[in-house]
């Protein structure tokens, strides 16, 4: 026999998976939020690290001062790699 009343079987497992698909893109937009969040602080920190390394005196040896400044920079460019990574 056939009823007018449509069926309804099924509705709430589909209800629940967009439901849970729903707060799975919310939750996850937060983390990546999150995570966006704290390497800008990182990189922040690391670049400033970075710039004060640079600020040298220097010594009356180009050479010297240019490699102790390339040291100081490829170090921040580490440490903002490191932090992209985590």
């Amino acid at each position: 026999m056939h009823s007018p009343i449509p069926s309804r079987r099924g509705t709430g497992a589909a209800l629940a998976a967009a439901a849970l698909a729903a707060f799975a893109a919310v939750a996850f937009a937060a983390t990546d939020a999150s995570r966006e969040a704290a390497f800008h602080a990182e990189n922040i920190v690391a670049m400033h690290r970075m710039m004060e390394g640079m600020e040298i005196k220097p010594s009356g040896n180009v050479d010297l001062d240019f490699a102790r400044m390339m040291i100081a920079h490829h170090q921040g460019a580490i440490d903002m790699a490191l932090a992209e990574l985590r």
